[in-house]
């Protein structure tokens, strides 16, 4: 990805870098279908510090006292992060998370992300997570740190992905509440968003990629 091409440059400024993502299950993209929205939010990834699972919590935290409805889920158990149960218990949030456990196929996973309204990704340290990637494919909205190579998925002009700076959970809570109270700009997000990943993250994109690093090799030969 792009992340990855700015360390390789820096080793070799004149290397010849081709973008190509580790893909997605399309056939299973295909079959998800929409869902009932259940959740307002949803994290599914490591419940650690460096997937930013403590600013989730203080994103959920922060829409519940201006949502009283709001309804976030974290794939994965309650348990997984230390002193989960006591923010949940400080700040009354025992209606508003729901903490599904591990799914045994992805086609769970995947329908759980379509029932969400946005997906969240506060990470610390990731190039371009997988995560992302299917749920901009599916067509739900992202909102994530501004990491790695997260950005780039607004290298077109356009804002298919939501980017704030790092460990500012405030601003992440903010467009939560922006993309929760507006329907017809988060339905706008989720078109750009698939269609972007449609063009750069779908099997097919990224056998059009290999083929064409193939091409090269074949008609100019390596030197």
């Amino acid at each position: 990805d792009y992340d990855s091409e700015l360390v390789v440059k820096e080793h070799n400024p004149s290397a010849v870098y081709d973008h190509m993502y580790f893909p997605v299950n399309d056939d299973l993209i295909s079959a998800t279908k929409p869902q009932k929205l259940k959740y307002d939010a949803l994290f599914a990834g490591g419940q650690t510090k460096a997937k930013g699972f403590g600013d989730f919590l203080e994103v959920c935290a922060y829409c519940a006292e201006r949502k009283h409805d709001f309804r976030a889920a974290v794939v994965g158990s309650i348990d997984a992060y230390p002193g989960t149960r006591d923010f949940i218990a400080k700040h009354h949030l025992e209606d508003a998370i729901t903490f599904t456990g591990r799914f045994p196929t992805q086609a769970g996973l995947f329908e759980a992300y379509r029932q969400s309204k946005v997906f969240l990704a506060p990470t610390y340290n990731d190039a371009f997570a997988s995560t992302i990637r299917e749920n901009m494919l599916l067509g739900v909205p992202c909102i994530a740190y501004r990491t790695g190579g997260i950005p780039y998925a607004n290298d077109d002009g356009n804002e298919n992905g939501v980017i704030v700076d790092q460990g500012d959970w405030w601003a992440m809570a903010e467009k939560v509440m922006f993309y929760l109270q507006n329907e017809t700009e988060r339905h706008q997000l989720s078109t750009r968003s698939k269609a972007y990943a449609e063009k750069t993250f779908s099997l097919m994109a990224n056998v059009g990629v290999i083929k064409g690093m193939y091409e090269k090799v074949l008609n100019h030969g390596i030197h």
